[in-house]
């Protein structure tokens, strides 16, 4: 119980991906084992595969492959914070100021002036990297 306590008082949790299921591509006559996305991310098969289940087994005479799902990132706090459990989220939006220590997410954030001390994400910064400190606090802010 003591374990719990701090888990919920420091804010790391962890969660666990979501069933691994069966995609068939009945075109090629494949299969593959594919991952539908986690708390941080949403994948869909590529076109031309159809998802079976999480319990269904490759049809005979079906060759196993690996397939790359479409994923898309969610933009919320947990997601673009540092040590978070899951995939990267969509952190693109994230500004931060290191001055007061405070990050914010605005529409459009690499299209807005921002005011003093605000930092955008620098053009040759990757994405899982541009994510705010654990020690900051979130706020809200405009764009200007």
């Amino acid at each position: 119980m003591l374990v719990v306590s701090i888990l919920m008082q420091t804010g790391l949790t962890t969660s666990a991906p979501m069933p691994l299921l069966m995609i068939v591509n009945n075109d090629s006559m494949e299969c593959a084992r594919f991952l539908p996305g986690d708390e941080c991310m949403d994948c869909s098969p590529p076109a031309g595969w159809d998802i079976l289940g999480p319990y269904d087994t490759c049809p005979e005479d079906y060759k196993l492959v690996n397939v790359n799902g479409i994923c898309r990132g969610f933009e919320n706090e947990r997601c673009c914070t540092q040590k978070h459990t899951g995939a990267s989220g969509d952190c693109r939006n994230l500004v931060m100021n290191n001055k007061t220590k405070e990050c914010a997410f605005l529409k459009n954030a690499s299209n807005c002036s921002l005011p003093s001390g605000w930092l955008k994400m620098p053009e040759n910064a990757s994405h899982p990297m541009w994510v705010c400190p654990l020690d900051y606090d979130w706020t809200q802010l405009n764009c200007t």
